[in-house]
């Protein structure tokens, strides 16, 4: 028999190609067999997911800098691992719009009733591109590493790798928080959101830290501060982006965004 991605020649007791290492499949798939390879490929012990996790909080140096230094087994990949961070954002989308819409508070943080409806109308045209808001802080990270904390002198196409570890960790470390919040206190979303954005900076910020030892500690201290400022610059930027993107659209109105006439 032969590899069926390599074409090169097996024997029967193959069970992986040694020419490519692709698996070899001796039977149809099946619905169990479905499974079981999705079991395998991401929650077996011997996996690389959870370690990847578990290191990007322990020793996030160790992950990254592995990995642009050639070290491609030991975890799992960036690409991977945003992959699965975006079908998880996926999940959070679905329910909140199918259980927890209609109760949560979006007058959390709104002057008036008004004002919440004009969030909870951002917030629904929002959902339609969030994959995009989303991988936005992904250059705003780079580059604040980049011109920050950059004792390793990496280039900006490493600080997007480096940015992307950040981010994907954070969001499915977040998909655990969301979630049960979403079903179980609905009406505090709105502000475990903010802790959450609060958290990822407050991370991103303590990886490239992680990163930087290099420096002295007053050096890491001082470029960290330049780090917050590049990293708000952006998070707003994105927003009023955002902003005008829906004024633009027609989603809000200018008339929206004014404080309430005195009563």
């Amino acid at each position: 028999m032969n590899c069926k991605n390599c074409k090169f020649s097996l024997r029967t007791d193959y069970s992986y190609c040694p020419a490519c290492g692709a698996k070899v499949i001796h039977e149809r798939i099946t619905f169990k067999g479905l499974i079981h390879d999705f079991m395998e490929r991401y929650f077996n012990v011997d996996n690389t997911f959870f370690r990847t996790i578990a290191h990007l909080y322990t020793k996030p140096e160790v992950v990254i800098l592995g990995y642009l230094n050639g070290i491609r087994r030991k975890y799992l990949n960036p690409a991977a691992l945003l992959a699965i961070a975006l079908s998880l954002s996926g999940a959070v989308l679905f329910i909140m719009k199918e259980f927890a819409w209609d109760t949560i508070n979006f007058e959390a943080f709104s002057a008036s009733a008004s004002n919440a409806e004009t969030n909870r109308k951002m917030v629904a045209a929002n959902m339609e591109y969030s994959s995009f808001i989303f991988l936005a802080y992904v250059p705003i990270i780079g580059l604040a590493g980049l011109l920050s904390l950059n004792a390793k002198k990496l280039s900006f196409v490493e600080h997007i790798i480096t940015a992307i570890y950040i981010l994907a960790n954070y969001s499915i470390t977040s998909f655990f928080i969301s979630v049960p919040t979403m079903l179980f206190i609905p009406e505090h979303y709105m502000t475990v959101s903010l802790l959450n954005l609060v958290f990822m900076m407050s991370y991103s910020l303590y990886v490239y830290w992680r990163m930087n030892e290099d420096y002295s500690a007053g050096l890491r201290m001082a470029r960290s501060m330049i780090y917050v400022a590049i990293y708000m610059i952006g998070f707003f930027g994105t927003s009023v982006l955002t902003l005008i993107v829906n004024l633009l659209t027609g989603v809000i109105e200018f008339q929206d965004l004014l404080p309430p006439p005195p009563q």
